[in-house]
């Protein structure tokens, strides 16, 4: 799945011993975790660091897009990508993924959710693609506006600029002009949050969308197509 850049590896046998998923939603900053993985290759593989989790909803650009990720202090280093981090009951709460490597900023490691990992393993395995869902807009948000559209005034959520005749949006009542401030009672404050709040989401998905229309909060109740490439 290039927008996560994760990949499912089949292999053959039998009785192997398996890691257990934990349900990442539970999860909360100060809670233990464990990153296992191999840093700088195999001469340092299984190494083990510990940590806290130091934050939830974070959201940053890996492979083609935009991801929800789990932030913590346990050490990641190159190589470790791929790796589980373990909460205190030995459960896998997240894949590590990527850190912050930038001078002067330590601890910041990040790991993909384990519901997020467990909703695109399962639809490889099935499907052998993973669907993305289609809202049918196109939009920007407050830092695009004051580049390409400065006559847009927005403090938070996202502009519609456009809205896909006979998509989800339109068919649900959104409009051109539209600020969406809420996707599934998440908080929308710029594109990365809203792509990677939608690309969690499954096509027949129904969702719960919040608009500020001329000073007017407006809620609508949207059915998720299936998007054909790079379409939202």
């Amino acid at each position: 799945d290039p927008a996560t850049d994760l990949a499912v590896i089949k292999i053959e046998g039998s009785e192997l011993p398996t890691a257990v998923f934990g349900d990442s939603d539970k999860v909360k900053p100060g809670q233990l975790a464990i990153a296992i993985g191999n840093p700088l290759g195999m001469e340092f593989n299984r190494s083990v660091t510990a940590g806290v989790i130091s934050g939830l909803d974070r959201v940053l650009s890996i492979g083609d897009g935009y991801v929800r990720l789990i932030q913590t202090d346990a050490v990641i280093n190159p190589g470790n990508s791929g790796g589980p981090l373990i909460n205190s009951e030995a459960q896998v709460i997240g894949l590590n993924s990527a850190k912050l490597d930038v001078q002067a900023v330590e601890g910041m490691g990040f790991a993909i959710p384990s519901n997020q990992v467990k909703r695109i393993v399962t639809e490889i395995m099935e499907t052998g693609k993973v669907r993305r869902a289609l809202v049918g807009v196109s939009f920007i948000d407050k830092a695009e506006a004051k580049l390409y559209m400065p006559e847009v005034k927005i403090d938070h959520g996202v502009y519609v600029v456009e809205v896909l005749s006979s998509g989800p949006a339109a068919k649900a009542g959104i409009r051109k002009g539209d600020i969406i401030t809420e996707f599934g009672g998440r908080s929308v404050n710029d594109i990365g949050t809203f792509v990677a709040l939608l690309s969690e989401k499954s096509p027949g998905d129904r969702v719960k969308i919040k608009v500020l229309r001329n000073d007017q909060t407006l809620e609508f109740d949207v059915v998720l197509a299936e998007a054909a490439s790079e379409t939202r």
